[in-house]
């Protein structure tokens, strides 16, 4: 390699084995086009705790990410988070539905009970008594 009269001369670079394109990074990373199972669960839990509206789309994901797993197109690793991510947005969604029933329920008594009152705590005729 090293001669007397080159001391510093190099090997030649090797050319790569392989495409570039089959080179693997580990994975781990959210590839787009895959169901995110953390998303969802993140977005069930959201919607049961703090943000009602995230509970319908967890649902929603959830069931699209089920679906992507059993035909084989996305991580089978997955399927627990998107699972437990889509019941809890079932649970979030009840939960909302019986919120807006209650609140249709409270103010329809309220209106009603408020309808049927009289206007004022006064006697609406007043009786003088006879004098004397």
């Amino acid at each position: 390699m090293q001669t007397p009269n080159e001391p510093f001369s190099q090997s030649p670079i090797p050319e790569p084995t392989g495409s570039v394109n089959n080179i693997n990074y580990g994975g781990g990373a959210f590839t787009p086009g895959q169901p995110n199972g953390v998303l969802i669960l993140i977005l069930g839990i959201l919607g049961v705790t703090v943000c009602g509206i995230c509970a319908p789309v967890a649902w929603v994901m959830g069931n699209t990410a089920i679906k992507e797993i059993d035909s084989g197109k996305g991580d089978p690793s997955q399927r627990g988070n998107a699972n437990i991510g889509r019941i809890i947005g079932m649970v979030g969604s009840a939960l909302i539905v019986l919120g807006i029933i209650f609140y249709v329920v409270f103010f329809a008594a309220f209106m009603s009970r408020a309808r049927n009152r009289p206007t004022t705590n006064y006697p609406t005729s007043i009786t003088i008594p006879p004098q004397r």
